[in-house]
């Protein structure tokens, strides 16, 4: 993600996980959140089953482009690679 100068970021809180993105598209990842419920995984049973926690942790910071320091020699932070999902015809 490039950052222009004067582009208004935010850091959107999840839990313990924080993201920086625009301000305009963290404002609607955070509209969309708000029906959102906090689930783990349900390890009991034979089937898939997952097992609601309650709301999850949310905050909305809004921050300064020039606060956002990005890794040395690199214009975006690095992107995981996903696994490839196979297929069937």
């Amino acid at each position: 993600m490039a950052t222009r100068s004067n582009q208004q970021m935010c850091l959107l809180r999840v839990g313990f996980q924080h993201l920086i993105l625009p301000a305009s598209k963290g404002m609607k990842v955070m509209q969309e959140l708000q029906a959102a419920v906090e689930a783990e995984w349900d390890y009991i049973g034979e089937s898939d089953r997952y097992r609601v926690k309650g709301r999850p942790d949310l905050q909305l910071t809004l921050i300064d482009a020039h606060q956002v320091v990005m890794p040395e020699g690199s214009a975006t932070p690095p992107r995981k690679r996903r696994p490839r999902q196979l297929t069937h015809d």
